[in-house]
């Protein structure tokens, strides 16, 4: 809690001398860093503070003691989650990592039932939007990347200064050949990893698939020779793990394995505790399937959970093939499609390739399908833009509107971590890390129907076998507990649990709408119980 007009003398708080201003955050090495960069400024201002050169995850507050301003700042990805809402009648600013964090300052807090129906009904249309609004009135989140100024006299008023975002137009790298490009991932692939393991270099944990992405991140811990404690799913349906099992043969490390299962996957219990956790609901439920993962990473006593996460929005997939489209490139744009749809009809391939090269057509198709029903009511609509180049499209979805999915993923699974005692890291969401890979040319990141080709050579170079040059993506994320909560879902295993849930009028629009697929219903129905 900060007392917006009065002075702060609070132990947990660094005053500078010389200065006027307070500084808060609960991570000590932020007050070092903080303290580095005074040291350096001639004249102090938070906005001329580096913050895009800090690399791990953080939030700080920052007090001006005469002005009574207050700057709330995040860390590039928001690793570390940042609520605030301020009490009128006290003149208070209460601020915190979790939403019961702030509602137990808060006089009967109250559900934004505005921002629950959007988050429902947007969750079937596909058009989820990056929003600082959380699922309670007056209480919001600090946006990743962004600094915030709060005035309280005469009255409240917010300023946004974003210290760090992608911008769609920066210059892109040329090297003069392969090698050259290669040696740079590398190298910040190699500084990625070790920044996310210092912290705790004995209590290391991994989510290991035997995908690209997993498969990259180990071979450098092992390059490195850092131990870890691999878990990885397990399921009946057909996922990575043969590439994982082939690629531990190959590595100098003998890294043990917890293979986990589903069988002990509670859905209900996860949810009850989930809902403690999040006070109500979630944007997205990414954490819900990674449970008993999370069960095992906390037994193992582990305090640094390592991710591939990041690998898809940072070392781009779709790269080219809209850029082709836009630039009217056809016969390439064809040659693509036909290397990486191997057995794909032909009639579908035009239809893709309609699609890519007119994009807008796409679009009104959808747009039609949605004012069919009653969902348009809500106001719901197909986010979809035509871009002009791929760092448009990575600056959208990795820090502009379209970035929910990659923020609520990261934001709530910290909230999991942090309430089971360790830490999320994702070395491929390392800033300099993205940066290199935003200002790529589409050639180094996709070519002729192969995706990732700098994680693909990394990884050919520093394996004897070719095992990933020709790897392809199969099986689900969550092999055990998604398909599990799935068919309990569908055979009415969960009716009793699910029988009376809240927005139900919303439910019975969404129901109308024939094209919602069962598995958006599901999703739907796990939401509205956690509001239950």
């Amino acid at each position: 809690m900060l007392n917006l007009d009065s002075s702060i003398n609070a132990s947990n708080w660094y005053k500078d001398t010389h200065l006027h201003y307070v500084f808060y955050s609960s991570e000590q090495k932020v007050l070092h860093f903080l303290k580095q960069q005074i040291s350096q400024l001639q004249s102090f201002s938070p906005k001329k503070i580096a913050f895009k050169d800090f690399y791990q995850g953080f939030a700080c507050l920052i007090f001006d003691t005469i002005k009574k301003e207050c700057f709330l700042i995040r860390d590039h990805f928001g690793f570390e989650p940042f609520y605030y809402t301020i009490i009128d009648e006290t003149k208070q600013l209460c601020f915190g990592s979790t939403l019961p964090d702030i509602l137990t300052h808060t006089i009967n807090p109250v559900l934004d039932q505005q921002q629950v129906e959007s988050i429902l009904t947007d969750i079937c249309i596909g058009s989820l939007t990056y929003t600082d609004k959380t699922f309670y009135k007056n209480v919001w989140r600090v946006t990743p990347g962004q600094i915030l100024e709060l005035r309280c006299f005469p009255h409240l008023q917010c300023q946004r200064y974003q210290y760090w975002h992608l911008i769609p137009g920066t210059p892109l790298i040329h090297y003069s050949s392969d090698e050259d490009y290669d040696a740079h991932f590398a190298s910040l692939l190699e500084e990625a990893c070790f920044s996310c393991c210092k912290q705790a270099p004995d209590a290391i944990a991994m989510e290991f698939s035997g995908g690209l992405d997993t498969s990259a991140i180990l071979t450098t811990l092992d390059k490195l020779r850092v131990s870890a404690q691999l878990f990885m799913h397990v399921g009946e349906v057909q996922d990575e793990r043969c590439y994982g099992e082939q690629l531990l043969k190959e590595l100098k490390t003998n890294y043990p394995v917890h293979y986990i299962n589903a069988d002990a996957f509670d859905v209900v219990a996860v949810l009850n505790q989930c809902k403690q956790w999040f006070s109500g609901g979630a944007p997205y439920l990414f954490f819900m399937f990674a449970a008993n993962i999370h069960q095992a990473v906390q037994c193992s006593g582990s305090k640094i959970l390592l991710s591939g996460f990041g690998g898809d929005e940072c070392v781009s997939s779709h790269a080219s093939l809209r850029t082709w489209g836009a630039q009217v490139k056809c016969r390439t744009l064809w040659e693509e499609l036909d290397t990486a749809n191997h057995q794909r009809s032909n009639f579908r391939q035009w239809v893709q390739m309609l699609k890519l090269r007119y994009p807008y057509l796409y679009y009104i198709i959808q747009k039609i399908k949605s004012y069919r029903s009653a969902l348009a009511r809500q106001q719901a609509s197909i986010h979809y833009k035509p871009y002009k180049s791929l760092q448009e499209r990575e600056s959208d979805w990795l820090t502009g509107p379209l970035s929910h999915h990659v923020r609520m993923r990261i934001e709530y699974s910290a909230i999991v971590a942090k309430n089971m005692g360790f830490t999320y890291r994702y070395p491929l969401l390392y800033p300099p890390l993205v940066e290199f890979c935003f200002a790529l040319p589409s050639g180094q990141k996709r070519r002729l129907g192969k995706n990732r080709l700098l994680m693909r050579r990394y990884l050919t170079k520093q394996l004897s076998s070719g095992l990933f040059n020709q790897h392809r993506k199969c099986g689900d994320i969550f092999p055990g507990t998604m398909p599990k909560c799935q068919a309990l879902y569908k055979d009415g295993h969960l009716n009793d649990e699910l029988w009376v849930l809240p927005y139900q009028d919303i439910y019975d629009d969404i129901i109308k709408n024939k094209w919602v697929t069962d598995d958006k219903l599901f999703h739907v129905d796990l939401l509205r119980y956690m509001f239950k």
